[in-house]
């Protein structure tokens, strides 16, 4: 499992990759953040590298991928997860944006006042 980043904000789209090993029987390949499922897609036979574009929400995270193999009657025969990657989410760009423009209203705000002493 590779991650583009360590460190995003929430709402902010990641990328990784998750890379399956040449051989491997493999009818799914899948996404996971802290064990749970975040992106599923089918393998397709002779692609051994799959993407994965992670839009950031909540907290900070594992970030893993893994793959399984489903015969004609839908048992897992085979499956594996990669090792995982810790995802940094340092917060939300639209709360700066709305604290920036807080402080700019704040200022003009005093500005006024300021000018009818």
């Amino acid at each position: 499992m590779f991650l583009g980043t360590i460190s995003a904000n929430e709402g902010d789209t990641v990328s990784g990759r998750c890379l399956i090993p040449a051989g491997a029987p493999v009818t799914i390949v899948f996404f996971c953040k802290d064990g749970m499922d975040i992106s599923r897609l089918q393998a397709r036979r002779g692609k051994f590298s799959y993407d994965l574009a992670y839009s950031v929400a909540g907290s900070s995270g594992n970030i893993s991928c893994g793959y399984m193999y489903r015969n004609d009657i839908n048992q897992v025969l085979n499956s594996r997860l990669s090792v995982a990657r810790y995802l940094k989410v340092t917060g939300k760009t639209v709360i700066i944006t709305e604290r920036i423009k807080h402080c700019t209203c704040l200022s003009e705000i005093k500005m006024t006042g300021a000018e009818k002493l």
